[in-house]
């Protein structure tokens, strides 16, 4: 029986590098991600909406909870921005665990609306 391959092979250890660069890996990969998918993607389903209004299966209301989501997201985003990411980088990163909480919080009910 061959043994098993970690899984973080071939995967990023995050935790091995700096803080500083996990925060610019989060700001490049994920909040300018969703910044440029959002919109598209909102755009996509409000068309959807609009051209298939007679159909009975088309998702109505999706277009109103992605702009919900969106707004929800880039409010949670900021607050990374302006408070949390900026208290790490100046080394208060001990006095983030309100923040943190908050924010974790935060990720489990996007995940429930993404559901």
């Amino acid at each position: 029986i061959a043994a098993e391959e970690p899984r973080t092979q071939g995967f990023e250890r995050w935790d091995e590098k700096p803080l500083p660069a996990l925060i610019d890996h989060i700001l490049a990969r994920y909040h300018e991600g969703h910044r440029r998918e959002v919109p598209r993607l909102l755009a996509m389903a409000e068309k959807v909406e609009e051209v298939h209004a007679d159909h009975p299966e088309v998702p109505r209301g999706l277009a109103t909870h992605l702009r919900r989501m969106g707004q929800e997201l880039e409010d949670h985003m900021g607050k990374e921005e302006v408070v949390l990411f900026p208290m790490i980088r100046s080394g208060r990163g001990s006095f983030a665990m309100g923040p943190v909480q908050v924010m974790e919080l935060e990720h489990l009910d996007h995940a429930v609306n993404l559901e």
